[in-house]
């Protein structure tokens, strides 16, 4: 009994510590720097940060309507006709008093550099599936929309399937878009995470060739 009574003591007294004692902060990533499997190419003058499986992105807050800061990072290595799962949150829109809608999470892929890839973005208004590419005006192709609203602070299982030139996603277990890329496709490249103007979480990303 007396043995019980102070495993009991031993461990309330190790909750306790564990409860009070608050996570270290995430220690911010330098732009062009490598942390495992991810490379940084640009914090926004904020914080890009994780692990392997997890990553936090938090560029500066924009102090006017016409300022843009934004974070991105991407896999060391690269992916042909791939599979792409990751759970994404818009954990906090920076712009005050009037955010963007765009100023969620970008899941990313295909990225061969900053002017070159495919993403998906779930949007309060709707979703987006894009392409950057410097061929069309201000460097931005709108591949597919749709009208389902993905409202801030909720988490979204995100799939993307990529074979060739078609694209495939599914959000939360149910396909949302067929597209197939018939102009200047990108059938390989890097898999990441981009945000403008918003604090966002990624977690469960894990990317493999089909």
């Amino acid at each position: 009994m007396a043995l019980a009574l102070a495993l009991t003591a031993v461990l309330a007294g190790t909750l306790s510590r564990c409860q009070s004692e608050k996570a270290p902060p995430l220690r911010p990533w330098a732009d062009g720097s490598t942390h495992g499997r991810w490379f940084s190419v640009f914090n926004g003058h904020g914080t890009n940060a994780g692990d392997d499986d997890a990553l936090t992105l938090s560029p500066r807050r924009a102090e006017d309507p016409g300022t843009t800061h934004a974070g991105l990072v991407v896999s060391t290595a690269s992916y042909a006709d791939l599979r792409y799962d990751a759970r994404m949150r818009t954990e906090r829109q920076l712009r005050d008093p009037d955010p963007n809608p765009w100023e969620v999470p970008w899941l990313v892929w295909a990225y061969t550099d900053p002017e070159h890839f495919y993403y998906i973005t779930l949007k309060p208004n709707g979703w987006e599936l894009g392409k950057r590419d410097p061929a069309y005006p201000g460097g931005q192709r709108f591949l597919a929309t749709g009208h389902e609203t993905y409202p801030v602070g909720r988490w979204y299982a995100v799939r993307v399937e990529q074979r060739g030139a078609v694209l495939v996603v599914r959000v939360d277990g149910k396909r949302l878009v067929t597209f197939t890329d018939t102009e200047r496709p990108y059938t390989a490249g890097k898999v990441g995470a981009y945000t403008e103007d918003a604090s966002v979480n990624f977690e469960g990303l894990k990317a493999s060739a089909r």
